[in-house]
């Protein structure tokens, strides 16, 4: 009966309706590749073929091929965004809201089905977030997700590391790949950029790692009888340092404890005056504009007393670099895809493969309400995606216009693969022609502020946050705004529109949220994995 009322639910305001049609391509591919473009924005992935120097390879495979000018993520939250693409199906019929939910799907994931046809199935996965403990691993053979100590991310130079050993693996088998980049992903640096983050006890050093990192730091350090020092020392990166334009970085030191291991023994922190302390959260997190800190502890025993010191590192630079450099972070992903697509083209591989590649969600770059991240809101900007399609027999090419989404996906790859999808599905393939409606977006509590919905109806789309007291409703026309952010004044506004538009997603809302299922709790590894990836505090 529930899955009844989702399927009329799906069909009656967000349908992408198929029209019978056979598919574009001929043969089948031995390969297909499913590239995951993590925290992506559409309009951070340049198309031309010529004077661009930001996503030439890209570029390159779209010129080869199919991109989507509307497609979109329906959920700016990795995990639900994900399992959205491998079963398609949205996160309230999954019922995966946020990161860190396992979850609990009776369905057949994409690769599941793929593995039960035939298909070797492999990932490489470069966020904790997408560990196999949440489930994404139903039915890959292989599942990577080897990180650096201290890291819950890895780049993209270490997930072609990992990807092309599994390819190695299984070469000469048909196969279905998926590769998952997330260079974009905060904390933005490029792995190219030097300088170290140290600690020292006592002028002996304990720690040290890159200071473009998020390092989680753990250490439990021994502290003898009287005064001791903790000194925490980031060196720059050169180009940060000599760079005029860009203003002064300060550095952050989240959930920053220090406790004693023997509730007995007696340990006075003292923090630096110059560490401001985040008024708004309730865990200690303070920030410095210095480069070097000094704690000081006194151990007021007569023995030596074990600490244990905790926090979470992040070097952060002013707003104006945060943009450049999220920009280099898209080149870099775009360099190092193009190396995986010179190993398969120098073995034998390209040739035989078929290529989708897709963002989870965009990213705020300090446009709308001076915010940086994604997660809590659905203008463009967070969740308007680049989608690529591309490969061995795929006929028809060029630029198409119709709205895509998460749920295209694996009926595509299911039609590349000539596997028929299970009724359960609810998107179209993109290897057909198929006509565009409707498309709603959804984000969720406790990890965005608040549910909030969205139905796009091109050229409009209508933002309602529920909770809110005022302002509940945006009313946004995206071809005047590309950003999705300058809402409609209610004197301007086509009531007729607006009103359809209003009303449904008023509708659908209430639907999803009386039937939205409780959070489970977080284990401490999964809150670590949490805040080092910056989603939560």
């Amino acid at each position: 009966m529930r899955k009844t009322i989702y399927k009329n639910l799906f069909f009656a305001s967000i349908i992408l309706i198929g029209i019978s049609s056979c598919p574009f391509m001929k043969p089948t591919p031995t390969y297909i590749f499913l590239i995951t473009l993590d925290t992506t924005r559409a309009d951070h992935i340049n198309y031309s073929l010529s004077q661009n120097d930001v996503s030439p390879n890209f570029a390159r495979l779209a010129s080869n091929g199919v991109f989507f000018r509307n497609a979109y993520s329906i959920i700016p939250i990795t995990l639900p965004s994900h399992a959205s693409m491998f079963y398609s199906l949205p996160p309230y019929v999954l019922k995966i809201y946020n990161n860190a939910q396992k979850q609990d799907v009776s369905n057949a994931s994409l690769a599941e089905i793929l593995k039960s046809k035939g298909y070797r199935t492999g990932a490489v996965v470069s966020l904790g977030v997408l560990n196999a403990q949440f489930g994404l691993n139903k039915g890959f053979e292989e599942y990577i997700e080897n990180y650096s100590p201290n890291l819950w991310y890895k780049t993209a130079e270490e997930v072609n590391r990992d990807a092309i050993g599994i390819i190695k693996k299984f070469a000469g088998s048909k196969s279905f790949f998926w590769i998952h980049y997330s260079d974009p992903h905060e904390p933005y640096f490029p792995p190219l950029y030097s300088g170290t983050f140290n600690i020292s006890l006592n002028n002996k050093r304990v720690f040290m790692s890159k200071s473009i990192e998020a390092p989680v730091v753990n250490l439990t350090l021994e502290i003898p009888p009287g005064a001791n020092s903790v000194d925490l020392e980031t060196e720059l990166p050169i180009s940060l340092e000599k760079n005029e334009e860009v203003e002064s970085p300060y550095f952050g030191y989240y959930n920053f404890f220090i406790r004693p291991i023997d509730p007995n023994d007696i340990i006075e922190v003292s923090i630096p005056r110059t560490w401001k302390k985040d008024p708004d959260s309730s865990t200690n997190i303070y920030i410095s504009e210095e480069k070097k800190s000094q704690v000081l502890l006194i151990n007021k025993g007569k023995k030596n007393a074990h600490i244990k010191l905790s926090f979470l590192y992040r070097l952060r630079p002013s707003a104006s670099a945060m943009k450049d450099l999220y920009e280099e972070e898209v080149n870099y992903m775009d360099s190092e895809f193009g190396k995986l697509v010179d190993y398969l083209k120098n073995n034998n591989m390209y040739e035989k493969s078929f290529f989708i590649v897709v963002g989870d969600h965009g990213e705020g770059l300090g446009e709308h309400l001076t915010y940086f991240g994604h997660v809590h809101y659905l203008n463009n900007m967070y969740v308007k995606v680049p989608l690529i399609m591309a490969g061995t027999g795929l006929k028809k090419k060029g630029e198409r216009k119709e709205l895509a989404s998460n749920l295209n996906i694996a009926p595509t790859i299911l039609d590349v693969a000539r596997i028929k999808k299970p009724g359960y599905m609810l998107g179209q393939s993109l290897l057909k022609p198929y006509k565009s409606d409707k498309l709603l977006l959804e984000t969720y509590s406790p990890e965005a502020y608040y549910d909030t919905f969205s139905i796009i109806k091109l050229p409009y789309q209508v933002i309602f946050h529920p909770e809110r007291k005022k302002d509940r409703f945006e009313l946004i026309n995206l071809e005047k705004d590309p950003l999705g952010i300058d809402v409609i004044p209610d004197e301007t506004q086509d009531q007729e529109i607006f009103f359809g538009l209003k009303k449904s997603v008023r509708k659908i809302s209430t639907t999803i949220k009386n039937a939205k299922g409780k959070m489970g709790k977080l284990s401490q590894k999964e809150l670590e994995i949490l805040k080092s990836l910056g989603y939560i505090r």
